[in-house]
């Protein structure tokens, strides 16, 4: 795996055990593969768009992954998480149970809300995110 993203989605998506209780309360920023595209497009299309364009048009928790997964893919097995793990149990287990997470990631990262700073993309691009309903 790429990301330590792409590993909790796939193991989410496999109904891994160790999500049977909870999953962490760790946001994950998302954009529509469309908006990143049409990013990719104005930003190479303009020799004067310089450095770099940050694409992030939501802010989603696991749990809204998972069910959002459940919506669009009914025919897999996608676990319905009840509960959050709590931050001072993953912190504890975060050296042996959770691969390339260290404590100091958790610590920052688990219960809070990510605040991406897209004014860049919105205003240099004239990017417009879709609403995450349509994403």
């Amino acid at each position: 795996f790429t990301s330590q993203s792409f590993r909790m989605i796939h193991e989410i998506l496999q109904a891994h055990p160790k999500y049977w209780t909870g999953v962490p309360a760790v946001a994950m920023p998302v954009v529509d593969v469309r908006d990143a595209v049409a990013a990719h497009l104005l930003v190479g299309l303009d020799a004067s768009n310089e450095g770099r364009h940050v694409l992030a048009a939501h802010s989603l928790q696991w749990v809204e992954v998972a069910a959002r997964l459940r919506r669009l893919f009914p025919q897999l097995y996608i676990i319905g998480f009840r509960s959050f793990v709590p931050k001072l149990v993953m912190w504890l287990v975060a050296d042996f149970a959770m691969q390339g997470v260290d404590r100091k990631t958790i610590w920052e990262n688990v219960n809070e809300r990510v605040a991406i700073d897209t004014i860049k993309s919105q205003k240099v691009l004239r990017l417009r995110y879709r609403p995450l309903d349509s994403t």
